[in-house]
């Protein structure tokens, strides 16, 4: 989105334009901004629901790896 600045919002209007240009141009302007600050927010919400989810994910084969090790350890250490 940074890329398209230029082909987005059009040349910026020179002096003595008529006042009405200016303030399309502030508008467009401020909608890019707010629109490049939506993406960024979401981007980084979904970056860290990503890390949550992998946490978990991770935490919860942790526990499951421990489980199996304990148990394995249990049965060979039982005399037949």
């Amino acid at each position: 989105m940074i890329v398209a600045w230029p082909w987005l919002l059009g040349p910026a209007p020179k002096r003595g334009q008529p006042k009405a240009e200016f303030l399309a141009y502030t508008q467009r302007s401020s909608a890019y901004l707010v629109g490049m600050c939506v993406c960024l927010v979401g981007s980084t919400v979904g970056s860290i629901l990503i890390v949550r989810k992998t946490k978990r994910d991770y935490a919860q084969q942790t526990r499951d790896n421990l489980r199996k090790l304990v148990a394995g350890h249990s049965d060979q250490s039982r005399p037949e």
